[in-house]
């Protein structure tokens, strides 16, 4: 095998663009143009020739799995035999490292990614990882340790198709790692909410707010974050304009809120009478493009008039608010078609100047409609929009027979959902707004209506099933998904 490798002389490039200068550039953040590239080109190294275990019970290995297991690799030892760190540059004395363990700043780093509750995922938790060690300076250990300490490189590499796991260019993967740890970083650890799904960072910004009782901000839960959808004016959060539809509310009074939104309110009252400092993840980058990660968000929760807010100029002024979750006959427009209007039909929205809208429920029409249940299947752990259109068509493949709907009364309460066999009384289906994910229907089936409800908080939960109503007419399945998407209204977060 050659003893260079392509990955190598762009990691190279990424840490001497780092190091340039003399002294090395103080105080590296996270918006160095090098930091991202340099990030992804590791996390290739890492995965190239990684070896996946052959039990059947054993699951998929990422990239950085062995790294959480040096701790115990390196405490199970057999009696009497103590590893000898010194062959890890800058390992100091033994005395430092506990008598042959870990380096402590390792250990914490591994435990800090192991409990930040912005990240779900093994991927995302490896990169917070790579992250606090690059803040540490201990970027090199993990792999000096493997390597050159443990000597079981060979336990998780392919020696003939790795880096890691091939004796000459881990050495030289050692080298550039040893000198990126004689940079000096300064970044944002708490920036990790999109780390489960890419490299790229957002813009990062603290704010404090005057004691108030009522920020001003209404919020939508998607995917666990905390959306900024209106932001009141005259409002504690309306001054100089910080906050704009379309940011995420990362972190409140100290504490992260992703997947916690139901706290919010509490923590608020809680903490009258103090300033509130918060967090928040910037819907637009500093050269006001925006962040990639948070345009998909939307798009895959349905979020039609704020993800084409968003798309437009931040002095623009902003579209007419949509409902969100839900799926009307309209598609979100791709990324293409960002300068057309899209906004959604006449009879979803619910802006406080389109009175003339269809009602969901009013002191005229009751929030009641004979229907016919057609099924549910489960959809597995995607509750988005995305999965309404397919859905539908699963369940009504599932039961071609139309004999065998069950006619009901479908109740649309102020907190839940509730469907009600007409001949036995039983109840088929009840869900409360927070478990219903979205709902739609289909262009080629408009009087089928379904939506997308979870075993629990569809923010937490891990089983949807796609529930199918049959309307009696195309005006009642629009008025039954105004009728759901008015709920979603109700449990959304004011602040």
């Amino acid at each position: 095998m050659s003893v260079s490798d392509p990955l190598l002389k762009r990691l190279k490039q990424h840490v001497l663009s780092l190091r340039v200068g003399d002294p090395p550039q103080a105080d590296i953040p996270d918006s160095h143009p090098s930091l991202e590239p340099l990030c992804s080109t590791l996390e290739e190294i890492l995965a190239k020739g990684l070896r996946q275990s052959a039990g059947l019970f054993s699951g998929h290995r990422d990239c950085y799995h062995w790294m959480f297991l040096l701790p115990d690799l390196c405490s199970r030892r057999p009696p009497g035999v103590t590893l000898d760190f010194q062959q890890v540059p800058g390992a100091g004395g033994s005395d430092s490292l506990g008598g042959g363990h870990l380096h402590p700043g390792v250990e914490a780093a591994i435990q800090a990614a192991k409990s930040e509750p912005r990240v779900r995922e093994p991927l995302g938790r490896g990169r917070l990882l790579v992250r606090c060690l690059l803040q540490r300076r201990l970027i090199h250990w993990p792999v000096l340790t493997l390597c050159r300490v443990l000597r079981q490189a060979a336990d998780f590499y392919d020696d003939l198709y790795s880096i890691v796991g091939n004796d000459i260019l881990a050495e030289i993967l050692a080298s550039l790692l040893l000198e990126l740890s004689k940079a000096k970083f300064a970044l944002n650890l708490r920036n990790a909410a999109f780390l489960d799904c890419s490299w790229s960072l957002p813009r990062y910004c603290y704010y404090e707010f005057v004691p108030c009782s009522k920020l001003g901000l209404h919020l939508v839960c998607m995917q666990g974050h905390q959306v900024v959808e209106t932001v009141l004016p005259g409002s504690v959060a309306a001054e100089d304009a910080k906050i704009e539809p379309g940011d995420i509310l990362d972190e409140l009074l100290g504490q992260c809120i992703k997947f916690n939104g139901a706290r919010i309110r509490k923590m608020i009252k809680d903490n009258q009478g103090w300033p509130v400092p918060t967090w928040f993840i910037k819907a637009r980058l500093p050269d006001a493009s925006l962040y990639q990660p948070l345009l998909h968000l939307l798009k895959s929760a349905g979020q039609a008039g704020l993800l084409n807010h968003v798309r437009r100029h931040p002095d623009a002024p902003r579209a007419p608010r949509g409902i969100p979750g839900v799926n009307f006959d309209d598609p979100l427009a791709e990324d293409g078609a960002a300068g057309q209007s899209q906004l959604m039909p006449i009879h979803a929205r619910l802006d406080e100047d389109a009175s003339d809208d269809i009602p969901a429920a009013n002191p005229d029409m009751a929030p009641t409609y004979s229907v016919r249940y057609v099924g549910n299947l489960s959809m597995g752990s995607n509750g988005g929009v995305s999965s309404i259109e397919p859905g539908i068509e699963r369940v009504l493949a599932a039961f071609p027979d139309p004999a065998v709907y069950r006619p009901c009364q479908l109740e649309l309460d102020e907190k839940e959902v509730l469907a009600i066999d007409c001949q036995t009384g039983e109840v088929l289906v009840r869900h409360a707004y927070p478990q219903i994910a979205s709902c739609g229907r289909r262009l080629d089936c408009v009087r089928f209506v379904a939506y997308m409800g979870g075993e629990t908080t569809c923010t937490i939960a891990r089983d949807f099933r796609c529930h199918v109503f049959e309307a009696r007419s195309d005006y009642e399945s629009r008025t039954i998904l105004c009728s759901i998407a008015q709920g979603f209204e109700r449990t959304h977060w004011a602040l």
